[in-house]
């Protein structure tokens, strides 16, 4: 049997990864000069390590990519930081009960409600229920207008925008339900973790095509044809890992009724901007989430509050990410004008940020990079599974309950293999 598949993330990679363990011709094709994803990275002279364009980690009990990692020998590092929360001016621990406790902005009725209903999420297997109710009215009614008010729906405006009340509990849930203190990384980043699956691919018998743009996948006999800019080859199995829009762009034949289905789901871009610094500027927090809806960046990780600075030769590096609508404003601005967004962001956080501490600045854009997840979304999410024969589909839009991440695209990749050989 051949293969081919479409896109080099971790969904591409794992599938191919496990195809060529089990002898089956594979070819793997990605648009990019590297593998990776949205969780590749890039280098700065004096680096030793690479950094993403979009910050990543893992949680202690992300099962699949720790398995994985550890197979093929680049196992996490793990770490206990900080995460905090920007509250009325001022940032406070806020990652576990004795936190929300000494929380000095909510009443205690207020905190321990909270908790509870936190803890609730925490333990409980159960998320079924709860994709039948928004979770603007599921966190209303049980932690209170108060609470709610205070913390939770200014996260979800700040990441859902107009869509931030029709996002389901059970999306709010999978947060919650996963989130652990401790995080991983890998040695040299999540690209290094890309780069020794890219490796055992080859040595496996894989083919990798790097800068290889697939522009159509059609039906052709008993066979599927992909045409790339090296031509045109055909395969028994194909499947495509890209984002939904790109997916309906690239295949020829698809029944209109289901184009119209996977028309109808929607996905925010990703836009980060990384200041690369010569001091810190968080006092040790690694996360802060940003509740003042009058701030453009709902996210601050200051990424070297977790991994040593001296991998990026002695740089302190943050990040400023939100999510938004592809038509946003903020997508028509000039990379200085959202790098300004970001340095009066900074500014009005923290008094340790001097604005000529800046070494060198990013911008990245990360298009489909966060799906939304409507009330009822078991409905509408598509299947491994198309109407054209032996063509699948693969990406963050199939892992619901999950939200996006490097985990559930191994997950998802590991289930691509089994689905492609069954």
């Amino acid at each position: 049997m051949r293969v081919g598949i479409v896109g080099a993330g971790f969904v591409g990679l794992t599938c191919a990864y496990r195809l060529a363990q089990a002898g089956v011709e594979v070819e793997l094709y990605e648009a990019a000069s590297h593998s990776g994803g949205l969780a590749s990275g890039f280098s700065l002279p004096g680096w030793k390590w690479p950094l993403e364009q979009f910050y990543h980690h893992i949680f202690s009990n992300d099962r699949a990519i720790i398995r994985l990692s550890r197979e093929v020998g680049w196992p996490p590092i793990f770490f206990r930081p900080t995460t905090s929360i920007f509250f009325n001016g001022r940032m406070y621990p806020f990652d576990s009960a004795f936190h929300l406790l000494r929380f000095p902005q909510l009443p205690l009725h207020a905190k321990l409600r909270m908790g509870i209903v936190l803890g609730f999420l925490k333990l409980s297997p159960f998320w079924k229920p709860l994709e039948r109710i928004p979770a603007h009215d599921f966190l209303i009614q049980t932690m209170g207008v108060r609470g709610y008010e205070a913390i939770w729906q200014p996260l979800l405006v700040g990441k859902f925008g107009p869509w931030a009340r029709d996002v389901n509990a059970a999306w709010f849930w999978a947060r919650i339900h996963k989130r652990t203190a401790r995080l991983g990384y890998f040695r040299r980043g999540f690209q290094g973790l890309a780069n020794r699956l890219h490796e055992s691919i080859v040595n496996n018998g894989g083919g990798i095509h790097l800068h290889s743009p697939v522009s159509a996948i059609r039906k052709a006999g008993a066979h599927l044809a992909l045409s790339s800019t090296l031509g045109t080859e055909r395969f028994d199995r194909v499947i495509v890992t890209t984002s939904t829009p790109l997916f309906l762009k690239m295949v020829k034949g698809l029944p209109s009724r289901y184009r119209s289905r996977l028309g109808r789901l929607r996905s925010l871009d990703a836009l980060v901007v990384i200041l690369i610094l010569k001091t810190p500027v968080m006092d040790g927090v690694y996360w802060l989430n940003v509740t003042d809806q009058r701030l453009p960046f709902v996210g601050v990780m200051e990424h070297t509050n977790m991994i040593d600075p001296k991998y990026y030769g002695g740089n302190h590096i943050v990040y400023l990410g939100t999510y938004l609508p592809p038509d946003h404003r903020y997508f028509l601005l000039s990379k200085d004008a959202v790098v300004r967004l970001a340095i009066q962001q900074l500014k009005a956080l923290t008094r340790n940020f001097d604005e000529s501490d800046i070494v060198e600045t990013r911008v990245h854009r990360g298009r489909g990079a966060q799906p939304i997840i409507p009330v009822n979304y078991s409905r509408l999410r598509p299947t491994m599974e198309t109407p054209i024969d032996h063509l699948f589909l693969a990406n963050m839009s199939l892992v619901y309950p999950w939200d996006r991440g490097t985990n559930y695209a191994v997950e998802l990749g590991e289930r691509a293999y089994r689905t492609l050989l069954s």
